[in-house]
């Protein structure tokens, strides 16, 4: 078990965010990808794989979402919610993968668009 660090720095018209949290999940690699396992504060499981240049998030239950980073494009997704679903759209800016077996960081640089709002977000994921 490792313990999972998530801190996601956001500006939203102008505003700026901080959201943080952390859970105890697992990392592995298995056939050149990396996997983060956890369990979020809201209670839905979440799983990174860094594969390459790419990373994909999953997450299930309550909210629900499959969102794609590619620096060489931009990815669209449905982001389920108990009240509904909302198209997003992600332009990913930066991937630094700092991975291994025993830990280490990944950072993901990207803009959300939601409804024409653009979201700016600057997420670190530390694996401990």
């Amino acid at each position: 078990m490792f313990n999972i660090s998530i801190v996601n720095r956001q500006i939203i018209d102008g505003r700026r965010d901080t959201v943080r949290e952390s859970s105890e999940g697992s990392l592995y690699v298995r056939d050149g990808k990396t996997y983060i396992i956890y369990k979020t504060e809201n209670g839905s499981e979440a799983c990174t794989i860094i594969a390459g240049d790419t990373v994909t998030v999953k997450r299930h239950g309550e909210t629900a979402s499959v969102m794609k980073f590619d620096k060489l494009r931009r990815t669209r997704t449905l982001y389920s919610m108990p009240y509904g679903k909302m198209l997003m759209e992600i332009e990913t800016e930066k991937i630094v993968n700092a991975l291994s077996e025993d830990g280490g960081r990944l950072r993901l640089v990207y803009t959300i668009t939601v409804q024409g709002q653009k979201i700016y977000n600057d997420m670190s994921i530390v694996v401990g």
